[in-house]
């Protein structure tokens, strides 16, 4: 009986300090790995960490919601076609395998870019997938240089037909 409760006790404890120690763990900064940004309320905050520290939200980008906002109001708008830049994260071949690698790099550029409106298509001979509508190629280029970091090692800006809101 003492050994069930010591065993208790000591998996109570266990839970109580990786509770603790999570946020920490997270927040670490580790050489050669990516960074993890915690993006969660105040109130969400304090019920975790049960103390005083008071976040402060970083008003310098857009919401989540404006940019989606954005987005929508961009389908919704009459748009008009003019040479432009996109940033082709896949481009495969007229296989099965490569259309759904296609389909893949669209589901992670749209998590990872919700702000861009994504393209997957066949373009004879091969499957791609491209982002965004830019007339400025150094902001193409921006792009370009986030989609590598995460992991987009095909990503190239090209010149292609794009879509502007008039």
């Amino acid at each position: 009986m003492r050994k069930q409760i010591l065993f208790f006790l000591m998996l109570v404890s266990c839970v109580y300090v990786q509770a603790q120690s999570i946020e920490q763990h997270i927040r670490q900064q580790r050489a050669g790995a990516g960074n993890v940004v915690l993006n969660i309320s105040e109130s969400v905050y304090h019920a975790m960490t049960s103390d005083n520290t008071v976040v402060e939200e970083d008003k310098t980008e857009k919401s989540l919601d404006d940019q989606l906002k954005e987005l929508e109001a961009f389908k919704n708008a009459q748009k008009s076609k003019v040479m432009g830049y996109r940033v082709q994260l896949y481009g495969g071949s007229n296989s099965r395998q490569s259309k759904l690698e296609a389909q893949k790099a669209n589901d992670t550029a749209k998590r990872l870019f919700p702000e861009y409106p994504v393209y997957t298509h066949f373009e004879s001979p091969r499957w791609v997938c491209k982002i965004g509508n830019f007339t400025d190629r150094n902001e193409a280029n921006e792009v370009w240089k986030r989609a590598k970091e995460n992991g987009f090692r095909q990503a190239l800006v090209v010149r292609d037909q794009i879509l502007i809101a008039k």
